[in-house]
């Protein structure tokens, strides 16, 4: 019983820090993506992300920073 507590916290505290994380996403991406593009933007796999899905990126702190950088790169017209 106590395992399963544990891993309902830890489950609970990963989807806390995806909101979060999402949360600072949409903050950052701010008036560069229409609100009806969004929730298409994070979906499609994206070969500038190796493939992934920007929502895919939000399971970490690591990935999350790549996506903030594609993001802020792709604002500043920098996408080279």
């Amino acid at each position: 019983m106590r395992c399963r507590y544990a891993n309902n916290q830890r489950k609970g505290r990963e989807k806390l820090a995806r909101l979060r994380r999402l949360k600072e996403l949409i903050g950052r991406i701010g008036k560069a993506i229409a609100e009806h593009e969004l929730v298409p933007f994070l979906t499609t796999p994206n070969p500038l992300l190796r493939g992934y899905r920007p929502a895919d990126l939000l399971e970490s702190d690591y990935s999350f920073e790549d996506l903030l950088a594609f993001v802020e790169s792709a604002k500043s017209g920098d996408m080279a």
